[in-house]
């Protein structure tokens, strides 16, 4: 089975890989080039880099599996995706996601920006810092992430209001 990879993984990534599944043969895509010729003969595409500008080439792909949460822009590969799996890492980052826009917001709230420009100019401004209590947060999304949000959000006594996309069609 040919693996293609399009990024480039540590030596400690690919030993682990190549431990993982011994018979496999792991391809390297290091430009849109490479990547267009190795997915002619690849039975799986690891990663995201070029696959949709290779996947008109593609004659034995039978899986894609994407390191991103969504793959909505995997669905312009149209007619060339018809026989191939899609995977991705929706739930894998969902935590960590989360915690950085929690510490954005606060840093936003408390004017952390501010605060830094005014310390450079000796100067103590109370009136820069803000809270997130009281607020209400729009979380865009209802999915892992923004479920962890709107959790972390009300912990701080924001009011957390969540807005889903729309989709037009059939879902899917």
């Amino acid at each position: 089975m040919k693996f293609l990879l399009l990024y480039t993984p540590s030596p400690e990534h690919l030993a682990a890989l190549q431990r993982t599944a011994p018979r496999a043969n792991f391809l390297v895509a290091e430009s849109e080039a490479a990547a267009g010729e190795a997915i002619v003969d690849a039975d799986a595409v690891l990663g995201n880099r070029w696959f949709l500008q290779s996947l008109p080439r593609a004659r034995k792909l039978r899986w894609m599996q994407s390191p991103s949460m969504g793959v909505d822009w995997v669905l312009e590969g149209g007619e060339a995706l018809r026989d191939v799996i899609v995977t991705c890492a929706r739930g894998v980052y969902d935590e960590e996601v989360a915690e950085h826009a929690t510490s954005l917001l606060l840093a936003l709230a408390r004017g952390l920006h501010r605060s830094r420009d005014e310390q450079r100019r000796g100067v103590w401004n109370r009136a820069s810092l803000g809270t997130v209590a009281g607020m209400t947060a729009l979380v865009l999304g209802q999915g892992g992430v923004g479920r962890g949000i709107a959790r972390r959000r009300a912990s701080l006594g924001a009011r957390p209001e969540g807005v889903r996309r729309l989709h037009e069609g059939p879902p899917g």
